[in-house]
């Protein structure tokens, strides 16, 4: 109250005596309002007394915003907030400007900013700044020393690729519904064919191309059921191959790049005298020299990446059908809502969705990866050979509603133009 008055009510000849102000404390309505006051009180005494208020607080020689008026009022008044941790004290403001320090440079006046306290040339240039900075609401630019000048990425364990990745895809049959007739003169939803899983199929990546496998192609009954089964088998042989750790493999070339070294292959800054040997534990190959606590924290975090390309719109329907009969694995899941879900796990393997990172059409992906090379394409040209790789680059034909059960795959391997209408 004592500062609100003093600011309405300027003396020159001892101001920071309370008597100055007594006979003004009926000009001010405190009604509802408890002492000491709040900062969340303050909304409220604008308010009832038609005045404008901005609460500077002050902490280890820096000044900070605590509260900016969103009135809009003739008086005005500035506050600076001062605690000692037990008790607190509102002072009046006299010169915002002149207490933010920098009110002079080269000449300059500067016009300070109540929700980040930056300070401005012009007040035209502060009226722009202020219409963006006050949606973010108070805030304390504070910039780094020359000590922690740099930011440099620390979960170190992230940088590490991992050593198995899963590849898989669902395909699926279209069976007609045998539905009832609609009312013609009423708005309505016909629904046609059920998607029934027909096959998938899946690849198992390793850092190597040893450590790799031959893809996986299953085509019969129970699909999804199949698919989790074999998922769970691929998680239990990598999880032995990890308890196998590869003992470390140096060559004359490697001890000469290790002792060299001068930087940590894992976080760049300088080895000096702390330097170990690092190694792949699958294939025992030498990484680099590392410092001892990056080489002991840059380790393989035990998850198994299973990529779908629109895992969240269309397979993981498919595989949830499945995963609830899985009694000895923990699964957990992150939902979209309560049909589409973002991505699942099941023991140590994490179910994504490559859409969602790279979020166009598996024909343009190719497109654009095929535009720097076949030889991207390793793994399809391992197994299908180079004399089969310019035709699978391109968009395949499909005839999706000819495939309606298993009895079409007894068909003869020709078919007639009309199969393609959707493709």
């Amino acid at each position: 109250m004592w500062s609100i008055l003093s600011a309405l009510h300027p003396t020159k000849n001892h101001p920071e005596r309370i008597s100055k102000y007594t006979g003004h404390q009926h000009e001010l309505n405190f009604d509802g309002i408890s002492f000491p006051v709040k900062v969340a009180d303050i909304n409220k005494f604008e308010t009832q007394n038609n005045i404008t208020v901005n609460v500077l607080g002050y902490e280890k020689g820096s000044l900070f915003p605590i509260h900016v008026t969103k009135q809009r009022f003739d008086l005005h008044v500035d506050l600076l907030l001062i605690s000692d941790g037990r008790k607190s004290h509102y002072c009046w403001i006299k010169n915002v400007n002149g207490l933010l320090y920098d009110q002079y440079t080269h000449g300059h006046r500067y016009y300070h900013c109540m929700y980040c306290l930056q300070g401005f040339t012009k007040e035209r240039i502060l009226n722009d700044h202020i219409s963006y900075c006050q949606e973010h609401g108070t805030q304390k630019v504070k910039l780094p020393t020359e000590d922690d000048k740099w930011l440099f990425y620390k979960d170190i364990r992230k940088q590490l690729k991992v050593p198995y990745i899963i590849y898989a895809d669902f395909e699926s049959f279209q069976v007609p519904i045998q539905r009832c007739e609609f009312d013609p003169e009423k708005s309505h939803t016909e629904k046609i064919t059920q998607h029934v899983p027909s096959s998938f199929a899946y690849k198992v990546v390793g850092i190597t191309q040893e450590t790799s496998k031959e893809p996986v192609v299953y085509r019969g009954p129970d699909v999804t059921e199949k698919f989790v089964e074999c998922m769970l088998r691929e998680q239990e042989e990598i999880e032995q191959r990890f308890k196998n750790v590869k003992p470390m493999v140096m060559t004359g070339r490697d001890w000469q790049t290790f002792n060299s070294a001068v930087n940590c292959h894992i976080c760049g800054r300088e080895l000096g005298d702390d330097r170990v040997r690092d190694h792949c534990h699958v294939t025992g190959a030498f990484r680099g020299a590392a410092h001892n606590d990056c080489n002991i924290n840059y380790k393989f975090t035990g998850r198994i990446p299973v990529v779908f390309h629109n895992l969240r719109g269309y397979d993981s329907h498919l595989i949830m059908q499945a995963i609830g009969k899985v009694s000895d694995k923990e699964i957990k899941c992150i939902p979209n809502n309560m049909e589409k879900y973002i991505s699942f796990s099941i023991g140590c393997m994490d179910f994504i969705d490559s859409f969602q990172f790279m979020g166009t059409s598996l024909e343009k992906l190719i497109a654009n990866l095929s535009a720097e090379g076949k030889e991207k394409f390793e793994h399809m040209t391992g197994h299908f050979g180079d004399e089969k790789i310019e035709l699978l680059l391109k968009k395949q034909v499909y005839p999706y509603d000819y495939f309606d059960g298993p009895h079409r795959f007894k068909k003869p391997n020709y078919h007639h133009k009309k199969h393609f209408a959707v493709v």
